[in-house]
């Protein structure tokens, strides 16, 4: 019956909160701090998603910055410096900016190098190694 029911959750929830009283650690009713934490977990989903769409509609979409400094920066410009048209610009960028050819490229010139004291060909030995280590020596055993 719900009133037996009922009965039996107040006896086990009193039972529990009696429990964490004795071992110093009190706690609600766990009905109604469940009902609590949905209620309050949704309305802060709902404020949070507000917060967004007002901001979005204030500022428009995100979008990755790009980084672009100094005096020459967004300018249409050749290698050599000089300002240029836009079309012109758009027209021969090709020519100067690495192609996907030239990446491959660049790629196949990165190959893996494991023998210790070596360096691969586009890293710059140091010094010495760390903790004032030998260069050669060998920080990961790889057989």
């Amino acid at each position: 019956t719900p009133r037996g029911r009922f009965s039996s959750y107040l006896v086990a929830s009193g039972l529990l909160r009696a429990i964490a009283a004795y071992v110093d650690d009190p706690f609600g009713d766990p009905l109604l701090t469940g009902v609590d934490w949905t209620i309050v977990t949704a309305l802060r989903k709902n404020r949070d998603e507000r917060r967004r769409i007002a901001r979005t509609r204030r500022e428009g979409a995100d979008r990755p910055d790009v980084l672009r400094t100094g005096a020459w920066a967004g300018l249409p410009v050749d290698p050599q410096g000089k300002l240029i048209s836009k079309e012109e610009y758009e027209r021969r960028k090709d020519e100067w900016v690495p192609a996907a050819a030239d990446r491959v490229f660049v790629k196949s010139l990165m190959q893996k190098v494991v023998t210790p004291g070596k360096m691969a060909g586009w890293i710059a030995a140091p010094e010495r190694g760390i903790n004032n280590m030998a260069v050669e020596y060998e920080y990961v055993h790889l057989n």
